[in-house]
């Protein structure tokens, strides 16, 4: 150890100088350790700081296109900074006056693109993406086969086609405790919504709605694909499903008889309680976690099965603010109650 000490401090001098002073020698061979130890402490605090992303990812899906943007939530002089964002569009069609509608694989198809997009411009390194959350316009309703396929294209929430069916639930339902959202009962009922959507699909495609044996709304369907698990959203059911909200997310799944904050008497006046099996059987609180990305849905995304997939709010909600509270602080955010 001396002897390799000494070469190197020999780097410093010239060796001829090493060899004639043999009392500076011995004391560079002292010196150099302690140099070196002097300069590892004083760079571990520079070295400390270098910084190591942490990113988040929110999904916007608006009418007319899919918005993806990544931030990085660990940047030392913005922590809350926004890497990069992409949108690409997709169509609408509009089959008939008062119509709206879109095929939901278009969705997936243009999240990848947009994804990817993101990724490659970013120069992201996807090992640390931390999170992802989805918000979406609502109601957009879906009807999926028992293996999760669109049956036919979604009812776009624009899409004005059940107006007639509002009318009908009000007369028959006018002042059931599910309505309350609805002006205390009294209404006006909104066509946006997924129990008009639903009565008209199943009194208008009757084949459709025998062969489906799943209603959900787009950011289900999109939640689906990405985790494999087939959830709703505590915001979406309060706002637009009529359902009690609150004793749905308290009880996350049902099993047997028991549809907690399902509106059974609503439906019952309707004629529609066979919608009960068909809609998701979890409901997901505002910041809770769905699950993780499938191996399948991270390869076609560009990113990691590691990735933690949030329930957020709906459409034009700050999402990637949202998305970034839950993921460090676990904290469920409460649940609107119907009335």
């Amino acid at each position: 150890m001396p002897l390799l000490v000494n070469r190197g401090f020999m780097y410093f001098l010239p060796s001829d100088f090493c060899k004639k002073n043999k009392i500076l020698g011995r004391i560079g061979m002292l010196i150099l350790p302690v140099f070196a130890f002097i300069l590892i402490i004083w760079c571990l605090p520079v070295i400390g700081n270098v910084n190591v992303p942490s990113y988040c990812i929110g999904v916007d899906f608006g009418t007319e296109s899919v918005r993806v943007g990544i931030w990085d939530t660990e940047k030392v002089d913005d922590p809350f900074y926004p890497v990069v964002s992409k949108a690409v569009p997709y169509k609408t069609y509009f089959p008939q006056p008062g119509f709206a509608e879109q095929n939901p694989n278009d969705w997936w198809n243009c999240l990848s693109q947009a994804m990817k997009q993101c990724i490659d411009e970013g120069k992201i390194n996807v090992k640390y993406v931390k999170g992802l959350a989805i918000d979406c316009t609502a109601c957009s309703v879906c009807a999926l086969d028992e293996n999760f396929v669109p049956l036919c294209n979604s009812l776009l929430w624009m899409d004005q086609r059940s107006s007639q069916q509002t009318k009908y639930i009000l007369d028959k339902a006018k002042g059931n405790e599910f309505l309350k959202v609805n002006s205390n009962g009294n209404g006006p009922i909104s066509a946006e919504w997924m129990i008009p959507k639903s009565l008209w699909l199943k009194q208008n495609e009757p084949l459709i709605w025998k062969k489906c044996k799943v209603i959900c709304e787009k950011q289900d369907f999109l939640n689906f694909k990405l985790t494999g698990l087939l959830t709703t959203s505590g915001c979406n059911v309060a706002a637009r499903w009529n359902w009690n909200a609150i004793s749905a997310c308290k009880r996350r799944y049902y099993k047997d008889d028991s549809y907690e904050g399902r509106p059974l008497s609503l439906l019952k006046l309707i004629d529609l309680e066979d919608i009960v099996e068909k809609w998701p059987k979890q409901c997901i609180a505002m910041g809770e976690k769905i699950g993780c990305l499938t191996k399948d849905a991270a390869e076609f995304l560009g990113l990691t099965s590691d990735v933690e997939v949030i329930q957020v709010l709906t459409h034009s909600v700050s999402l990637t603010h949202f998305l970034t509270h839950s993921l460090q602080n676990r904290r469920e955010v409460p649940t609107p109650m119907l009335g």
